[in-house]
């Protein structure tokens, strides 16, 4: 038989409890710890941030017509959306965020786009290569810039040092199993040269020029979002607009 742990777990309505067995307790812990995981200064919780980036993405959403939105893969924009701050969960960026006036660390073991990007690529599960590169250019460039493939080439083929040293504060609950430690970013280099190289070289200019209007509407999409409701407390108690349905 099972053991049973009780928890108490308040809901919105303050009402308890839930029951588990045990082999399911470090699941809920895990889950709990990641939730207190903090965004933005003071205390803007990761998971409210990422729900306020999707909301806002929902928003924008509205004011573009059913045609437009179906050059782009509303699916891709959500997991993006999902992933673009996964590498804020290191220690490293979790003491700074806490502190950032006083914080006398490492800069470059703050930052998280690239490791949000190497999580977010591995995690990825399909077989759409030109997806894998949106989600490259558009997680990867969301404090910088769209970069080029020859800027992402590059860009994927510095250092690994600070990486390895980001993962290791990883909370272990991330799922790091499909990362190589022996080559963090081999994977994705080969894919690069390989693979997304080949592809973009080999594309009509009608098909190049729609995979860029694609990409860069996932990315506009993206920083538009990610910035909007950061200005606007308790933004749910202000919505008013309405989905339109264009044509």
């Amino acid at each position: 038989g099972f053991s049973i742990i009780r928890i108490i777990i308040l809901n919105a309505m303050g009402k308890p409890s839930l029951w588990l067995r045990t082999g399911q307790f470090l699941q809920v812990k895990a889950t709990l710890c990641l939730c207190k995981m903090i965004s933005h200064y003071p205390t803007k919780k990761l998971t409210e941030h990422i729900k306020e980036v999707q909301d806002g993405a929902d928003f924008l959403l509205t004011h573009h017509s059913d045609k437009l939105k179906k050059i782009m893969s509303l699916k891709l924009l959500e997991y993006i959306i999902s992933k673009h701050d996964e590498g804020k969960k290191t220690d490293y960026f979790q003491k700074y965020i806490k502190s950032p006036f006083v914080y006398t660390g490492n800069e470059q073991l703050k930052q998280h786009s690239k490791l949000s990007t190497l999580l977010a690529i591995t995690q990825f599960n399909t077989s759409n290569i030109l997806e894998r590169f949106q989600i490259l250019q558009c997680i990867g460039g969301h404090h910088t810039s769209l970069k080029s493939l020859d800027d992402i080439i590059s860009y994927w083929s510095s250092s690994e040092r600070n990486l390895k040293k980001q993962i290791d504060k990883l909370p272990t609950e991330i799922n790091i199993e499909k990362i190589d430690n022996n080559g963090l970013t081999d994977y994705i280099y080969d894919l690069l040269e390989d693979k997304i190289k080949v592809i973009i070289s080999e594309q009509i200019i009608d098909d190049a020029l729609n995979f860029r209007l694609q990409t860069q509407l996932l990315y506009s999409i993206l920083l538009e979002s990610d910035k909007a409701l950061l200005a606007v407390p308790d933004y749910v108690k202000h919505e008013s607009f309405t989905r339109n349905i264009w044509n």
